[in-house]
């Protein structure tokens, strides 16, 4: 239960507010359908990925045991290639699979955390006086202190405050789409094929957790266990998801919609 909780928790974010302007870009049913084939391959290929530490600690043990290597060096040296993808890299490919996989990590890292920068400074930019390159400044500044701290779980208690304005704010579109809005389904397009490439763009973010999994499916007592909760914690997030994408767009409609209602008042 803690391992499928956890899962969850890394699976929702900001992403979620992306999915009604995405939905719009595939139709109804291509959204559908695009979101349950992203989900199927992801549990498909995080299941493999969780799989890895396994198959690193017995390939180490048989290489150990050819070259009549000591029982303890053996889980000594399974120790250290448990826990990373350039440890895993390594055992796989040598020096050349351990170079990629750091550059892997160091780029979808660098990319992730350079688009949340740009997120963050945006919308403090809309919020105040200062600008765009002020706010990138600022973050960068705060982000380098706490690059500082030893121990991360200093921080636990922000993603409970994370989780927490991420559900108000859920909630708040939804009460608002409620009140002030009539859902129509019938009104929504079926299928768009010449903006699909846009839905897949956004929807590919609501499964990237790939740099989680290595740790959650480490942490159980019971690894081989953790399919099953990987696989609860997808269907939870699709169902979910797919919930709210489809009612905030049958509630607020299209972009283009809501510019012409705009152009009719003035």
């Amino acid at each position: 239960r803690k391992t499928m909780i956890n899962t969850t928790k890394c699976f929702i974010g900001a992403a979620s507010f992306e999915l009604p302007w995405a939905f719009m870009q595939a139709g109804l049913v291509g959204s559908v359908a695009g979101v349950c084939f992203l989900a199927a391959i992801s549990s498909f290929s995080l299941q493999r990925l969780a799989m890895c530490p396994v198959l690193v600690h017995e390939t180490t043990q048989a290489r150990a045991i050819r070259s009549n290597t000591h029982e303890g060096e053996i889980r000594d040296e399974a120790r250290g290639l448990y826990l990373t993808y350039p440890a895993i890299g390594r055992v796989c490919f040598g020096a050349w699979g351990e170079a990629v996989s750091w550059f892997g990590v160091l780029a979808m890292t660098l990319g992730v955390a350079g688009s949340y920068f740009v997120f963050i400074a945006t919308t403090m930019a809309e919020l105040t006086d200062l600008d765009m390159n002020a706010w990138l400044a600022i973050t960068l500044v705060v982000v380098s202190v706490f690059s500082w701290l030893r121990r991360l779980s200093v921080l636990a208690y922000t993603s409970a405050f994370g989780i927490m304005a991420l559900i108000l704010a859920v909630v708040v579109t939804s009460v608002d789409a409620a009140q002030n809005h009539t859902p129509n389904v019938g009104d929504l397009d079926f299928w768009k094929w010449d903006t699909y490439p846009l839905f897949l763009g956004n929807a590919g973010f609501l499964y990237l957790i790939s740099t989680a999994i290595l740790p959650l499916a480490q942490d159980m007592e019971t690894p081989e266990r953790f399919p099953g909760a990987l696989n609860n914690s997808i269907v939870f997030v699709t169902l979910l998801n797919l919930a709210f994408a489809i009612f905030a767009w049958a509630s607020y409609g299209s972009c283009d919609e809501h510019h012409d209602d705009d152009d009719e008042k003035t």
